[in-house]
């Protein structure tokens, strides 16, 4: 797990509960000495919740912050919210050092788009 776009990480569940086991899960994995050394700045914080559902708030470093209910998911989506998020804001970053982004660029496929916008329509 990589933390580097992300600011702080708050993971709220209850220990005795069968449904805060991937919150649980991501809990370690958001501790392990890789991910740690992916982001040292990043704060991970744990809180025991004993009633209600588990959950995860994640601020990423762009200051967005989103709350993820975890109780009805399993580590892999959650990870998955989470990392397409972080891998656009990654790219979008590296447009932005490159200075392309928000400009148009033209290519032979007849399709011009912004750079950095997505498009929704599939390749033929």
């Amino acid at each position: 797990m990589q933390l580097k776009q992300l600011a702080r990480v708050v993971v709220r569940f209850n220990p005795w509960q069968a449904n805060g086991r991937s919150a649980r899960e991501f809990l370690s994995r958001c501790q392990s000495p890789a991910a740690t050394a992916s982001n040292p700045d990043c704060k991970v914080e744990c809180l025991v919740r004993l009633q209600g559902d588990p959950y995860v708030i994640v601020q990423y470093t762009n200051q967005k912050e989103e709350r993820i209910d975890t109780g009805s998911k399993t580590v892999g989506q959650i990870l998955a919210q989470i990392n397409a998020v972080a891998e656009e804001m990654t790219i979008t970053e590296m447009l932005s050092k490159a200075g392309v982004l928000g400009k148009k660029l033209e290519s032979n496929w007849g399709v011009q788009n912004d750079v950095g916008a997505s498009s929704k329509t599939p390749h033929e």
